[in-house]
């Protein structure tokens, strides 16, 4: 199964996740790209991804304000820099979502780079919406690539309730592995021929 044969995501992506236009420029001083692109340089990935407050202060870094909107900022080893904008993610903050973390691992293929953004809404929000968990109220995980210069949303549910996602990074495998704790099973996502692909579910005694 390829992600990019899910039409209906591919569609609103477009509509929904979009470089940023100058309407949608972040505030970002030189200073602060230039100090993000020294940090970035002493690494080793060719491509980082850092989400950022309108004044270009970092999700987890102190002083990060996403009240006038986050932007996904885009560093790589060609000295460019890119901003995005998703809509989608900005509208959640406005209804009561915030950051919860930021899985910017990235992983890699020849066409496109991938990680994963997770948001929740607080308790009190807990008699409006299905419950992911107990003591939780409502919980997004989504799955981002860009490519061609277009950042696009692959998945809303990623990984599902109950589970876990961690990134392969080995000689012959890239992706992702998601752990379903409450089905004890294991699923690998991995780049096979430029796309991120399903592999067959595994039960988690097999692993043993």
């Amino acid at each position: 199964m390829s992600f990019n044969k899910t039409a209906i995501f591919i569609f609103l992506s477009c509509i929904l996740t979009q470089p940023a236009t100058a309407q949608r420029q972040p505030k970002v001083s030189l200073s602060i790209e230039e100090k993000y692109r020294e940090n970035f340089s002493k690494g080793f990935d060719p491509v980082e991804f850092l989400i950022i407050d309108n004044a270009g202060i970092s999700s987890d870094t102190q002083g990060f304000d996403p009240k006038n909107g986050i932007f996904i900022m885009r560093l790589s080893n060609n000295s460019s820099t890119q901003y995005f904008y998703c809509a989608e993610l900005n509208m959640l903050l406005k209804n009561g979502y915030h950051l919860e973390s930021v899985n910017i691992n990235t992983i890699r293929s020849g066409n496109a780079d991938y990680f994963i953004v997770h948001m929740m809404r607080p308790i009190e929000y807990k008699d409006e919406i299905t419950t992911c968990r107990l003591g939780r109220a409502d919980e997004k995980s989504y799955l981002i690539s860009v490519s061609n210069n277009k950042l696009k949303i692959i998945d809303r549910d990623f990984p599902k309730c109950g589970s876990s996602a961690e990134v392969i990074k080995t000689d012959d495998k890239i992706g992702y592995t998601v752990t379903d704790i409450f089905g004890g099973s294991v699923t690998d996502f991995l780049i096979i021929n430029g796309k991120l692909e399903k592999q067959p579910t595994r039960l988690i005694e097999q692993e043993k």
